[in-house]
Order: C-alpha cells, then structure tokens, then sequence
C-alpha cells in the first residue's frame, strides 16, 4: 500500500458549497428551523462578549476607532453587526469560495 492509497482526490471530496450547504439546511452548527446560524462562535455570550470587548478596547487604545473595518467571519454577520458602531463606512462583500 502506498501513501497515494490515503490522498483523497480532488473528484471524491464535496465542494466547499455542498459542505456548507449542507451544515447550514441541518443545523449543525446550533440555531432554529429557517434560522442562519454559524454556532457557539456567533452566538455563545461567553465567546461573543469577549471578543467584542477586546475588539473595542483596541479600536479606542490603537486609534482605529471609525475607521473602515474588514470582518472576515464565518457568514451570518452576528459579530459583524456588532462592530458596526465601532468603525465609519461599511462595505458588504460576499464571497463564494
């Protein structure tokens, strides 16, 4: 048996698409029926309320406060939104991969 035995091929696996198609219509990733959700990191108020606490400390300490913003999160805009009060111009840009 050679270590090509254990590669998986492009042509096996499922598209990114189909992944994540398929994580949000299940809901494994938590939320109700009909509901968008990415899991305990866009949701969990012990993982959300820190992070958005750090992000703010810096943007007063840093001086980037109102300021152009990149969120480079997992998709539903949960912690995106909540930065909004923090920077000057927002720009949505949606990106398949």
């Amino acid at each position: 048996m050679s270590s090509q035995d254990f590669i998986k091929k492009p042509q096996d696996s499922p598209k990114t698409e189909e992944i994540f198609t398929e994580i949000y219509q299940n809901h494994k990733w938590d939320g109700l029926r009909g509901d968008f959700c990415s899991g305990d990191g866009s949701i969990n108020p012990q993982i959300v309320e820190p992070y958005l606490a750090v992000i703010a400390e810096m943007a007063a300490s840093e001086g980037f406060r109102g300021l152009t913003f990149v969120d480079l999160g997992c998709g539903d805009f949960r912690i995106g939104q909540q930065l909004l009060p923090l920077c000057s111009n927002f720009t949505e840009k949606i990106y398949s991969c």
